[in-house]
């Protein structure tokens, strides 16, 4: 085990940093570590990341900020296709229920970054509208990015996804289903679906 290694030396203005995720890109010889910065107690955080290459060195010394500041993003996580990452992330947003004032949920969100520490100008929307879709994860398998979250309907919690290719692109124009709340299945309400 080696020393630990500052991913970010030279961020400016650093807060809490949290919830950190890695993942390796095997064309650019290196790691991409996302985090959230912010204390907890805030009503704002960001997500930041910042590339770290096999021998320890820090890449983004300054670190990559992915958003702007203007709400509460929480628990990013990363993926590698071998050549570039996707950061996911779930961010805090005004939402109009049906018939009701409008309110604040999550929704979920996600960012190419190259394998030169370049990200993508926005986020692509992955999982939004009524209700929370939060508590993002995401793998590369067979071709393309898999992203999964939570997303609370008829008064529970199940399990979507959606396939982004390595372009940037929404497969899924619709959430694949993958795990549902049954509320007739009392011994095991929760029921995978594929």
């Amino acid at each position: 085990v080696s020393e630990p290694v500052d991913v970010a030396p030279q961020a400016p203005e650093t807060r809490n940093q949290t919830w950190a995720s890695v993942a390796w890109c095997e064309g650019a010889q290196c790691w991409l570590v996302a985090w959230r910065e912010g204390y907890l107690n805030e009503q704002v955080s960001d997500i930041w990341c910042a590339r770290v290459a096999a021998n320890g060195k820090a890449l983004d010394p300054r670190a990559i900020r992915l958003t702007d500041g203007s709400t509460l993003n929480d628990r990013p996580r990363v993926a590698s296709d071998g050549k570039g990452f996707l950061v996911v992330w779930e961010t805090l947003r005004s939402s109009t229920r049906s018939g009701k004032e409008p309110g604040l949920d999550w929704d979920v969100l996600a960012v190419r970054v190259s394998a030169e520490g370049v990200p993508d100008k926005a986020a692509l929307p992955i999982a939004g509208g009524n209700h929370n879709q939060c508590r993002p994860d995401v793998a590369f398998a067979r071709g393309n990015y898999c992203v999964v979250w939570m997303n609370h309907e008829t008064g529970a919690y199940g399990v979507q996804g959606a396939r982004v290719s390595p372009d940037g692109k929404k497969l899924d124009t619709k959430p694949v289903p993958i795990a549902r709340f049954d509320q007739n299945q009392p011994s095991n309400p929760m029921q995978a679906i594929l």
